[in-house]
């Protein structure tokens, strides 16, 4: 069986920060009131999380078809995002800084998976008293463009092999990702019901139930070296 050490843990940060949606919804809504288009509601939103601002004006929210304009808006929703984001007053997630600290504690590397810049990540993280339990972090600066991108740069960062890595995740998208770039992939139910999340190596309802020896269990089939 492997040591705790031989595997590195990937967070996808929308698992480890609280209010992250919530902040995408506001903004989205002051551009679209500033601007006097349709509200766009929360379904909306979560489809274009993740998606480039352009692509989500036009095929999500369909404000318009005119390219400048998109762009404009675009550029719009990331200074009113970045503007939000700030000042908002970051907290992890329940049992996240606990799970975090264990981790640390055997010697499991952690890296962090952000949409954002490098700066703007470790703001963030900073408020939420997470930075230092994190040894790597994957930003934009990293240029990638898919999740199953991200991940496996963050499994070079922590110097351990795809099939020694395991990401947080809540989307059954990201699942899909992280095998595809043969990584295991533990689903945190609630954005998604259980079902959607069915291919996930692991299921939980929340961060504190995950344990050592549940994270040993998803290696299981790996052989030591």
């Amino acid at each position: 069986m492997l040591l705790p050490q031989a595997y590195g843990c990937l967070f996808k940060w929308e698992c480890v920060l609280d209010g992250l949606p919530d902040l995408n919804q506001r903004s989205w809504e002051a551009v679209a009131k500033d601007n006097g288009h349709e509200m766009p509601d929360e379904d909306d939103v979560m489809r274009a999380w993740g998606m480039r601002p352009e692509r989500a004006i036009q095929q999500v929210f369909r404000w318009t078809s005119d390219w400048p304009e998109t762009q404009k808006l675009g550029y719009e929703h990331y200074m009113t995002y970045m503007d939000m984001f700030r000042e908002h007053q970051f907290e992890p997630k329940e049992g996240t800084a606990g799970w975090l600290q264990l981790l640390n504690e055997y010697g499991v590397p952690c890296c962090i998976c952000s949409r954002n810049d490098r700066e703007s990540t470790e703001l963030a993280l900073d408020k939420a008293g997470l930075r230092h339990l994190f040894q790597e972090m994957v930003t934009a600066e990293d240029g990638c463009e898919t999740p199953g991108e991200t991940y496996l740069v963050s499994s070079v960062k922590l110097k351990r092999p795809p099939q020694r890595c395991v990401v947080l995740e809540d989307d059954p998208m990201g699942v899909v990702a992280a095998h595809d770039a043969q990584i295991k992939a533990i689903a945190i139910m609630g954005k998604h019901p259980g079902h959607a999340l069915k291919n996930a190596d692991m299921r939980i309802g929340a961060i504190e139930d995950l344990s050592l020896i549940s994270l040993r269990e998803i290696f299981r089939d790996e052989a030591p070296q």
